[in-house]
């Protein structure tokens, strides 16, 4: 992320930001099912899908501001982002959302 954060999903069903420099927890944000896949940084936000069926939209202080619900379920893929537009697999294909900046 720019703010200096990794972040990571974990079968505990939670996004974690840690401090590059430090490796002192930032934020932990819960999702409802585990995160299987790697989080991708847009800027100041990641975004990250959940086995919960959704995707999720996270600020640099781990606020969700976003979750959105895949078709089908579960979303086991890693997203993808080209400049406002992601995309992510999921049980019934691949989706395209669109990131309002």
């Amino acid at each position: 992320m720019a703010s200096g954060t990794a972040v990571f999903g974990c079968h505990d069903g939670h996004l974690h930001g840690l401090d590059l420099a430090t490796g002192a927890v930032r934020f932990q944000a819960e999702t409802r099912g585990p995160v299987l896949s790697s989080p991708v940084a847009i800027g100041a936000r990641v975004l990250a899908s959940s086995t919960d069926g959704h995707v999720y939209l996270l600020d640099e202080s781990g606020a969700v501001l976003h979750r959105f619900a895949l078709p089908g379920g579960a979303a086991q893929s890693s997203p993808a982002a080209d400049g406002d537009e992601v995309f992510v697999g999921g049980t019934t294909g691949v989706h395209a959302l669109g990131l309002v900046p």
